[in-house]
């Protein structure tokens, strides 16, 4: 007898318990739901979430070991003053570490590919445009994108972090909207810790991919479900709400075939991170459109 099909769809609003089972964002497989959690005080809210008492369940799928949960709703317009600017939920330090490492993690990749300087860079989620800012302010041929335009105001919070206001009108001038992009015209897009916000991993990746020229580069850091030693529940990258997709070594390998690129991940590693924090549970990942 056939296994039934994953639900695809419930309504928490009207007291509905999530499914036994998810359609996996990769493989489609009928991934298992692992357990649920409640959004609790420690927790990093710094996207639109349920609010308080939604129990947000993760699942797990048996084939390619991906680790997600399904969907966002919206926060009631009485919780948004939980924002001091959206996207800039995260302590000041470990938003500047991410874009020193977003730097690095640029020129490393540069240099292990033999790209010159000028390479077209595209900062994939740019949010406040700190690495976007310190990019450009190292003479790197940078552009970027996001929802929404941020820059103005982080120039007010990271003015005692090497933010360079005199960046801000080119920063602009830079700035795309991603449906406005062409195809076949970046060299490198980076996305540090973006990944685990996509809800459709293999659709975003797949039009990043289609943004990139032939050898072009995709590269990025994010959690990497398999490096987890303890109790996936107490994982300290599910206390950010707005991570729906954590990443494992056989989903990325799926996720390459699906998008029809090249993939290669890499530990926690010197050579991409330099002197920035980095966690053992996170990842480097490069996903290379074929030549």
């Amino acid at each position: 007898m056939p296994a039934p099909e994953a639900a695809t769809r419930w309504n928490p609003a009207e007291g509905e318990t999530p499914p036994r089972t998810w359609p996996c964002k990769i493989c489609r497989a009928s991934a298992r739901l692992e357990f649920t959690r409640v959004p609790g005080p420690e927790q990093i809210i710094e996207a639109a979430v349920l609010p308080k008492g939604y129990e947000r369940p993760y699942y797990r799928c048996p084939r390619c070991g991906l680790f997600f949960h399904p969907a966002f709703e919206s926060l009631p317009e009485a919780h948004r003053d939980v924002y001091e600017l959206p996207g800039m939920g995260d302590a000041l330090d470990r938003q500047v570490n991410r874009a020193r490492r977003e730097v690095v993690m640029v020129d490393a990749f540069l240099r292990l590919h033999g790209l010159p300087r000028s390479a077209k860079i595209l900062v994939f989620g740019c949010g406040s445009g700190l690495s976007y800012n310190y990019l450009l302010g190292s003479g790197f041929n940078a552009y970027a994108t996001d929802l929404s335009i941020q820059f103005e105001s982080a120039a007010e919070v990271f003015v005692d972090h090497g933010f360079r206001r005199e960046l801000v009108p080119d920063m602009l001038r830079r700035f795309r909207r991603l449906e406005d992009m062409a195809s076949g015209s970046v060299d490198i897009i980076a996305m540090t810790e973006v990944f685990e916000h996509l809800l459709d991993p293999v659709d975003m990746m797949g039009r990043l991919a289609g943004l990139l020229r032939p050898g072009g580069l995709a590269v990025g850091t994010t959690g990497w479900v398999d490096r987890v030693t303890g109790e996936l529940r107490d994982w300290w990258y599910l206390k950010c709400l707005s991570h729906a997709t954590f990443l494992s070594s056989e989903g990325f390998r799926r996720l390459c075939a699906a998008t029809g690129c090249l993939g290669t991940l890499y530990p926690n590693t010197r050579t991409l991170r330099g002197d920035t924090g980095m966690h053992d549970t996170q990842c480097f990942f490069a996903m290379q459109r074929p030549l």
